[in-house]
């Protein structure tokens, strides 16, 4: 009888072994499940932050240049132009046009010749704010005569039409009026 009661303590032991080794093997999936449940978060999270600070960078790194007056640009602007005006790197100069049905922006290339690049049936004035590498940025008033410190405001909402003199049929809205330090910087700028 004894034999078998060994046997039977071996088959106990081998049982509380199995046991003890199968709830490790939990354990460690449950903790390997969680290590990657945190990395997952953490890569979000850092994932976010870091476009976050690549976002506030490149704003930081974007180069606007406020508007002058178009008198400055233009030798004989038409009555019904906007105050401000734009010259970009290829020597296009831009301003708004008001008439009471369109508003206009419009481009004065080398050569003298006149061209519409980009209107809207605004009731509003069109205004030129300043232009960036890419675009010309531009705003609606119910002013008729903005200084550059007056184009440069968190209560304008900012649009954007791209180079040239071949008329564009929309404008990219610009998130420019949110960043208060991006406004202030460019109305240092003005001064």
């Amino acid at each position: 009888m004894e034999p078998e009661k060994d046997e039977d303590k071996k088959e106990d032991k081998a049982g509380i072994i199995g046991q003890k080794f199968l709830i490790l093997v939990v354990i460690l999936i449950v903790i390997l499940f969680l290590l990657f449940a945190i990395w997952i978060i953490w890569a979000l999270v850092i994932d976010k932050s870091g476009q976050a600070e690549k976002t506030s960078t490149e704003e930081s790194e974007t180069t606007i240049i406020p508007s002058s007056e178009v008198e400055d640009l233009v030798s004989d602007p038409a009555p019904l132009s906007s105050s401000r005006a734009v010259k970009d790197k290829d020597g296009l100069i831009y301003y708004g046009f008001d008439q009471l049905d369109q508003k206009s922006i419009m481009v004065l290339d080398k050569e003298g010749k006149i061209h519409e690049r980009w209107s809207s049936t605004s009731e509003k004035n069109i205004e030129i704010a300043g232009i960036d590498e890419d675009r010309v940025i531009f705003f609606f008033t119910d002013k008729t005569d903005v200084s550059c410190e007056e184009a440069w405001s968190t209560d304008h909402t900012y649009y954007g039409v791209g180079f040239g003199t071949v008329s564009y049929s929309g404008a990219a809205g610009l998130l420019l009026e949110q960043n208060e330090q991006l406004i202030a910087d460019i109305r240092e700028k003005c001064k």
